[in-house]
């Protein structure tokens, strides 16, 4: 297989590709592995791949599929022997593998770019363009050129030699699935199993970091807070937290109280309109964005300059691993409130969910006006992605099937390659396979406006940093903006979606310098207004910008 497959595996800035030669076989590993419990480090990561010896003899997707679903952790894995070669991503795809097909051969690697570099892609996909500006990411196995294939969250790629050349097969090794409980509803039970399950995430990512700083982005949030207090209940003391912004904004100023009252270290990075700019203007800017992309995702840059500004600074040491928040309020219910249609009891209604996804995720810009145009490539886009839509139980499974699977996934997960890019290691606790376990099988009752999850971070919080009755954290200063969009959110309410949604952005447009992050910085001024004015978020913003450097690259 090595004459027509070529595989070419290389971080350029974090972590490094591990190699093991056994037997016949080839083996790439990287990442966090976990296995019966026990965390696999160095040479030793390779020992699970014993178990497959007879899937290298004979390739087969059911075997495969059954050791992957054994696998905790977050990585990504390559197996080259002479008759094929098979590759495979974790749950929430946090380390991207790409693919394409020129000439005969197959070229996979973890570098967009350079899969694109030897299929001769130059042009994009116009579907795909198009999806990324009303999402910031492209959906299925799709990304913003037509010959470059990915790994979804939770794929496997198996690659057989055949009579006229290599075959691929791709297959969904798992997808988040809500099953129906046949137990009694026990809140005060839920409430005890969640925080067993949480505090055995937490001592795995103390096993990884194994005394080395954990560096944890702390914002207002109930997921940033509930690592953090679990750190101190577990006596792990080798802990920096940070935040940034515009001083005196919101997430900060909770950020600060949270880190004082659990006794841990806070860092400030401030922003600004000014700074912003000097940060964009730069040349590790533009290369972050190329390769953090993989021609697939908006790059994440909320917490970018800060990461750069700390290690600048000296304020964080080379070796750390940074563990952000993300996702627990997802998995625990949060976009009840969004879209509280999907959220209710019943069959699952495949309209209102596509309707409920389109609304809600296709939205950087004033979805509506353009809703007639767009909505039939989209749907099937969705309908495809989700597979077989009968195997869920109701509407909100469905939504958040998908929303893990792609935006999760694509966009937030993501982000991990901004530490990756500064030099540093990550890990994510809350996408532990025990904690997506334990909320596969929550009723929907319980996660409805978070109401489990709420109570149970907001009790362990207490119970560990000693509040006082009454204690409340601090509301910062948003400089206006917060008070802005509440204003305009009240003066719209009973206005159609598409008036709604023009006087919001002409209002945040008439005072786009208040924003608590000064994230329009990173443009001319005219340019954010003008775009505003349309109905573009300022993710809509970026996703615009950064398809036209793209195209003037090109």
């Amino acid at each position: 297989m090595e004459d027509n497959v070529n595989i070419h595996l290389e971080n350029r800035y974090a972590a490094t590709w591990r190699q093991l030669e056994h037997g016949l076989a080839k083996i790439w590993l990287r990442g966090s592995l976990f296995l019966d419990g026990r965390f696999y480090r160095g040479d030793d990561s390779f020992l699970p791949f014993s178990k497959i010896k007879s899937i290298l003899k004979n390739p087969d997707q059911t075997d495969l599929n059954a050791f992957f679903n054994e696998l905790n952790g977050f990585f990504a894995v390559v197996v080259q022997n002479e008759r094929s070669v098979f590759a495979a991503v974790d749950r929430v795809r946090s380390i991207p593998l790409f693919y394409g097909v020129a000439l005969g051969k197959v070229f996979l690697s973890d570098d967009a770019e350079w899969v694109r570099k030897r299929v001769g892609d130059v042009d994009m996909d116009p579907v795909a363009r198009q999806e990324f500006l009303c999402t910031g990411y492209v959906t299925g196995q799709e990304t913003l050129f037509p010959r470059i294939r990915q790994l979804q969250a939770g794929e496997l790629l198996l690659i057989i030699q055949g009579d006229k050349g290599p075959l691929l097969q791709t297959h969904r090794y798992y997808q988040f699935l809500h099953t129906e409980p046949t137990g009694p509803d026990d809140e005060k039970a839920l409430l005890a199993e969640l925080d067993s399950v949480s505090e055995k995430c937490i001592h795995r990512l103390i096993e990884y970091a194994n005394g080395r700083q954990i560096v944890a982005p702390l914002s207002a949030g109930n997921d940033s807070r509930l690592i953090v207090t679990l750190l101190r209940r577990l006596g792990y003391e080798n802990v920096l937290t940070f935040s940034y912004g515009v001083p005196g904004n919101h997430q900060s100023s909770v950020s600060k109280a949270v880190a004082a009252s659990l006794k841990y270290p806070w860092e400030f990075v401030k922003y600004s309109n000014k700074l912003w700019g000097n940060w964009w203007n730069s040349n590790e800017r533009r290369e972050y964005q190329e390769w953090a992309s993989g021609w697939t995702s908006l790059p994440h840059v909320q917490d970018w300059p800060a990461v750069w500004e700390l290690k600048k600074e000296g304020r964080i040491i080379n070796d750390v691993v940074f563990t952000p928040g993300h996702s627990a309020d997802l998995l625990a219910g949060s976009r009840s409130r969004a879209v509280q249609e999907i959220y209710q009891e019943g069959p699952v209604d495949e309209e209102l969910v596509i309707t409920g996804i389109l609304r809600y995720h296709y939205s950087l810009f004033d979805w509506e006006s353009r809703e007639h145009i767009l909505r039939p490539q989209f749907s099937e886009k969705i309908m495809r992605s989700l597979g077989q839509v009968n195997i869920y139980k109701d509407n909100s499974s469905v939504f958040e099937a998908w929303d893990i699977s792609e935006r999760q996934a694509k966009f937030i997960i993501n982000s991990v390659r901004v530490y990756e890019f500064w030099g540093f290691d990550w890990y994510l606790p809350l996408w532990d396979y025990d904690f997506i376990a334990f909320w596969e099988r929550i009723r929907l009752r319980f996660r409805v406006n978070k109401s489990l999850y709420n109570q149970y971070v907001n009790q362990l919080y207490q119970d560990v940093a000693a509040l006082q009755a009454g204690f409340n954290l601090p509301y910062g200063n948003s400089k206006g903006s917060g008070k802005l969009r509440a204003i305009s959110t009240k003066a719209t309410e009973f206005l159609p979606r598409p008036a709604k949604a023009r006087i919001a952005s002409l209002l945040t447009a008439l005072c786009w310098r208040s924003h608590p992050l000064a994230i329009y910085g990173r443009y001319p001024e005219d340019i954010v207004r003008r775009l505003l004015k349309k109905g573009c978020t300022s993710n809509g913003i970026a996703a615009f910008v950064f398809l036209k450097e793209l195209a003037c690259r090109s």
